[in-house]
């Protein structure tokens, strides 16, 4: 800064102002004040992004906890629907002939009331042990159709185990029938020697899926999937293209199945994952955010306070840079 002092004798023919170089020790304390300041704007702006994002990949978890724990248990409601539509089914039948059954035409009224009281129940249907559809709830009397290469039937041939009356979940395909996306819960059908005498098999819709996005509106760009356990199966998944074969998560996500843990957040390279096993059935929903829209919300978040730091910033270095360093002593 600048300074004047008064000439006298011995200053006399010389130059009345001196000048403060960059090294003065004035000079040294306002360079190190503005750097100061500069830090501390910097550590309160990468501080401040920090909270943002942590808080909003948190969020994220807990929203996909709640969402998860919302579809496995409204999605094992319908699996527990379609078990009831079975066992009630094996028992109208009373052990009658696969003729008689096909035949008739009260059991087929009574039955197809019965599916239509449960929304997103496909069918109920009875195949003969040679896989040949014998009795639909679609129609009357059951259409043409073979069942012999589908996983849902040939599960329960594998032995006439007592065990093998228990419910099956088959993978994704096009119902031929329904001419729409399902998939089945099966169980095989017992005769009065416990033999198997045919399979009776519920298919469910998988449009369920979409209304409870819809319904929810979820954040980060979700998507919805119910997962078979022992090979992870996608069975349903919204949004998306229907499946009509066989399709598997992520290597990360069927590990975290195979572990067996009711409940579990992981993160993939892409997305924010949480898993949530389905009471009573081996199956999982799992609930996927979109790792770059959770990192767009939290970006967008702090975009003005960087903004703003920044500036903060640039004066301070202005200041520090031009700061002068003349004066004229008086």
């Amino acid at each position: 800064m600048l300074r004047f002092r008064k000439a006298d004798g011995a200053d006399r023919g010389r130059s009345i102002y001196s000048f403060d170089t960059d090294d003065s020790p004035r000079y040294a304390v306002k360079r190190w004040l503005a750097l100061f300041a500069i830090g501390v704007v910097l550590l309160g702006v990468i501080g401040h992004v920090s909270y943002v994002r942590e808080t909003t990949f948190q969020s994220a978890r807990s929203q996909g906890l709640i969402a998860a724990n919302l579809l496995s248990q409204n999605s094992a409601r319908l699996f527990d629907m379609a078990e009831y539509l079975a066992v009630d089914l094996d028992g109208r039948i009373g052990g009658r002939g696969w003729d008689a059954i096909a035949v008739d035409r009260e059991l087929w009224e009574a039955s197809a009331r019965a599916v239509a009281r449960f929304p997103y129940v496909s069918a109920a249907s009875l195949f003969d042990t040679t896989g040949d559809l014998r009795f639909t709830t679609l129609a009357h009397p059951a259409p043409s159709f073979s069942a012999r290469d589908r996983d849902y039937f040939r599960a329960h041939l594998v032995s006439n185990a007592p065990a093998q009356a228990e419910s099956i979940v088959s993978r994704p395909l096009w119902g031929t029938v329904g001419n729409r996306p399902i998939f089945f819960v099966s169980r095989g059908l017992k005769g009065p020697d416990g033999s198997l005498i045919g399979v009776i098999g519920v298919s469910l819709r998988t449009d369920y899926f979409k209304d409870f996005l819809e319904t929810f509106q979820l954040p980060f760009h979700p998507t919805l999937q119910l997962v078979r356990q022992k090979d992870g199966t996608i069975l349903a998944r919204e949004p998306g293209e229907p499946l009509s074969d066989v399709e598997r998560v992520g290597e990360k996500v069927r590990a975290s199945l195979a572990s067996g843990r009711l409940s579990q957040s992981l993160e993939t390279d892409t997305a924010i994952v949480t898993v949530q096993r389905l009471p009573q059935w081996p199956v999982y929903a799992v609930v996927s955010f979109d790792r770059a829209a959770v990192d767009a919300a939290w970006k967008a978040a702090v975009v003005d306070f960087v903004v703003i730091g920044a500036v903060a910033i640039a004066a301070l270095i202005a200041l520090a840079a031009l700061a002068p360093g003349r004066r004229l002593e008086p």
